[in-house]
């Protein structure tokens, strides 16, 4: 007797937090319940919240929320918004679901804490400035369904150290397996697109390993990467834009394995 009525009791405070969140925030605040959870650290709410199979992370949805810290984005979520995450000061992880298939621009951009994201194997497009100003951003494994990084996915991102891509890990395999047909190297994948300033300002950077089924490097997709000490520009680009290379003090090897069509003096 005693077990149901708590259990009672328990639903009903809940019901009424709920109704009081529903209302507080679309009538005063005009903002979301998840947000306005977010915001005051309930997080028994704010996780019952993102419990709900219709739960969507919208546009600038938790934009300016100082206080969030970490969270798994449910797994029913297709689409990280525009904005959806900016100036989220304190956020330090970030768990991406499989069910994800882009991230918008700006959608983490500025999250200042961000040490962890998990980039997984369904997403296909990074957004413009998606991740612009994580500067405590480390390290980013970049997922073979990955098809194209939009202009300064990554730029500012100060401490990141190393960026894997997993389409450089299968292409080493492939050669090791098919080094005498080259034609195998890039029959598994679409080709990679790498934006303008894509990589822009990431100046902790020591090396990357472009894949070799990148198509397009966009200008300035390196500027000023000042620890970059070499890179190797894959035999499918043949245009190279202004800006790519400058201000990377480091830089003492370029290995160009293509017969270029565009190489501009402001490289």
């Amino acid at each position: 007797g005693f077990l149901m009525i708590f259990k009672m009791n328990f639903f009903l405070i809940m019901f009424l937090t709920l109704s009081i969140f529903n209302y507080i925030s679309k009538y005063i605040f005009n903002i979301t319940p998840l947000r306005l959870a977010a915001d005051n650290k309930n997080y028994v709410i704010f996780y019952y919240l993102l419990s709900n199979p219709r739960i969507k992370i919208i546009k600038g949805l938790f934009k300016d929320c100082k206080k969030l810290e970490r969270i798994p984005i449910p797994r029913n979520i297709t689409s990280i918004e525009y904005s959806a995450f900016i100036n989220c000061a304190s956020l330090k992880e970030v768990i991406i679901p499989k069910s994800v298939k882009k991230i918008s621009d700006y959608a983490f951009s500025n999250c200042k804490s961000l040490e962890k994201i998990y980039i997984p194997s369904s997403v296909n497009l990074i957004g413009g400035c998606s991740f612009d100003g994580c500067s405590s951003l480390k390290k980013v494994f970049i997922p073979l369904s990955v098809t194209e990084i939009e202009s300064g996915a990554f730029n500012k991102c100060t401490s990141l150290t190393e960026i894997i891509f997993e389409r450089s890990l299968k292409e080493s395999q492939s050669n090791h397996m098919f080094k005498f047909i080259s034609k195998f190297k890039n029959a598994f994948s679409k080709p990679l697109i790498i934006g303008d300033g894509a990589f822009n300002l990431c100046s902790s950077l020591v090396e990357i390993k472009i894949p070799l089924s990148t198509n397009e490097l966009g200008q300035y997709a390196f500027g000023d990467c000042s620890s970059l000490k070499e890179i190797t520009i894959p035999s499918n680009i043949v245009h190279l834009y202004k800006g790519l290379f400058i201000n990377c003090s480091s830089l003492k090897k370029v290995i160009i394995l293509s017969s270029l069509k565009t190489l501009p003096n402001n490289l």
